[in-house]
């Protein structure tokens, strides 16, 4: 690809699947790379001890540590790689308002879960909870979507219209661009404070 195409820059937008690749792709074309970094999977200050260990944490260092330029989305992804002594570049994210636009509240009572399987998503902690909701709201209903779920970019629209809440109790995020959809669609959100 890099033969023929010849870029003048190499995006790696993961650390851990294209980073690597894009490094050894750089020694060997002299192609500078770039690197987007939403967050780091693991907290490098070690507050959030309760994430458990990441065995990763350590090619998330090397890519960001001998990559030409390091892109974020957030103060606090910038705040992450600081600290481990990387300089980011911080270009903030928005949405599209043509999609993303209010729409009357619906009548169900139907709460959208953001995140997917990852542990620092904590969808089982709105899973513990959710019969204690149901005993309070007998016709409320949660609907799941997230990482791993395959909705395109209309569907999930179409989750938040429908959707009277959307609950987003991540443990670690970077940014949190769903947070912002689901407002821009005139949905309250219940948050985590990370």
């Amino acid at each position: 690809c890099l033969a023929r195409h010849t870029p003048a820059l190499i995006r790696a937008h993961s650390l851990r699947y294209t980073g690597l690749a894009a490094l050894i792709a750089r020694r060997v074309t002299g192609v500078k790379v770039s690197v987007h970094v939403h967050h780091l999977e693991h907290d490098p200050h070690g507050w959030l001890d309760h994430l458990g260990r990441d065995r990763l944490a350590w090619l998330d260092r090397f890519v960001l540590r001998r990559a030409d330029q390091v892109i974020t989305d957030s103060a606090f992804s910038q705040r992450q790689v600081a600290y481990l002594g990387v300089r980011a570049e911080l270009v903030p994210l928005g949405v599209d308002h043509e999609r993303f636009r209010p729409s009357p509240m619906p009548s169900g009572r139907v709460v959208l879960l953001l995140g997917g399987t990852k542990r620092r998503k904590n969808a089982a902690f709105v899973r513990a909870l959710w019969p204690d909701v149901v005993r309070q709201v007998p016709d409320a209903r949660l609907v799941e979507a997230g990482q791993g779920t395959g909705l395109s970019d209309q569907a999930m629209t179409g989750l938040y219209h429908r959707a009277r809440v959307v609950a987003f109790p991540s443990l670690l995020e970077g940014f949190g661009l769903p947070v912002l959809e689901a407002m821009a669609c005139g949905r309250p959100v219940v948050v985590s404070n990370c």
